[in-house]
């Protein structure tokens, strides 16, 4: 059996003690800023201990074969179609997976009274993903280097809530009143509520129900996901082609939300570009066509499109 960064550097420490008290004391000084991470990261491999921050293979958290999806999980492949962003919100990969995290400590002064402010890095968990840390994530402007979003976050959640309320992605998750494992049913998505509890997204009926009826632990069907929200298509060699599938995915998007664009040009010829080769006029053919072939009149028209921060980050009426 594969073991985890994690457990493989807890079992060293159990073989090698001598390697752990060097481990610690490496960390102790990343800890307290006598090291950044890069050079005790050097010292570690001088010294034969492995990698103070636990490396993981990507392979053995395999998203795609999980049947089924955490909330967050849904929303990040509705908003990236990326299994790589997938497994970034992956529970079992996240707790394998510990960051460098900067702090600033508080400690009282050796040499007299009071207290010195010292700052550093330690290694620490991820937080569990939930939708607000998705949320965040988007209202930063994307770079050239950036996996491009097709959608935004809140405009993810309205698309996953309306297919929800259609019955046609599966869910289960645990009763809030009872405390068993339920399906739930696509007639009360309408009336549910995402809002985050203890650092995990839960499900209320209303936010002043009466016992905060609700689900948590809520998991969806990702093959019903998948089926939903296609990933682009891979770049074709025959630049017509890729200009007929970029033109399908676009009016998918479209179909999904007709009367609502999701994407301002820009965004479109940046997807355009990153996923199926195009340059700038092909990626507009490509939007003619897929306005025409969705009916999609709305998406023709100018006007101000869901990106701005302020407006994602507003509850919606």
């Amino acid at each position: 059996m594969r073991t985890s960064g994690v457990y493989r550097n807890a079992l060293l420490d159990l073989v090698y003690p001598e390697k752990a008290q060097k481990r610690e004391t490496l960390l102790d000084a990343v800890a307290h800023g006598h090291l950044e991470p890069e050079e005790a990261e050097a010292e570690a491999r001088r010294f034969g201990i492995g990698p103070l921050c636990p490396t993981v293979r990507s392979e053995d958290f395999d998203v795609a074969s999980e049947p089924w999806w955490t909330l967050s999980m849904a929303i990040a492949w509705i908003v990236w179609r990326s299994m790589p962003v997938v497994r970034e919100h992956y529970a079992p990969f996240r707790a394998a997976c510990p960051v460098w995290t900067y702090q600033e400590l508080r400690l009282p002064n050796p040499i007299g009274q009071g207290f010195i402010q010292q700052s550093g890095f330690v290694l620490k968990n991820r937080p569990p993903s939930t939708f607000s840390l998705i949320a965040i994530s988007t209202c930063y402007p994307q770079t050239e280097e950036d996996l491009p979003r097709l959608l935004t976050a809140f405009d993810a959640r309205h698309e996953l809530w309306r297919q929800l309320s259609l019955g046609n992605v599966s869910s289960v998750g645990i009763a809030q009143l009872d405390g068993l494992p339920r399906t739930i049913p696509a007639h009360e998505f309408p009336y549910l509520q995402l809002v985050e509890e203890d650092e995990a997204d839960v499900l209320v009926l209303g936010v002043c129900a009466p016992n905060r009826a609700g689900y948590h632990n809520v998991l969806l069907s990702q093959r019903d996901v998948l089926r939903r929200w296609r990933a682009p298509q891979p770049k074709a060699r025959d630049k017509r082609n890729s200009e007929k599938l970029c033109a399908t995915f676009f009016a998918s998007l479209m179909q999904a939300s007709p009367e609502r664009p999701t994407l301002k040009r820009k965004q479109a010829e940046a997807i355009a570009k990153g996923h199926y080769g195009l340059g700038r006029e092909a990626a507009r053919r490509a939007w003619a066509r897929a306005i025409e072939q969705a009916g999609a009149v709305s998406w023709s028209r100018p006007g101000r499109r869901p990106d701005n921060c302020a407006d994602q980050i507003a509850p919606d009426k």
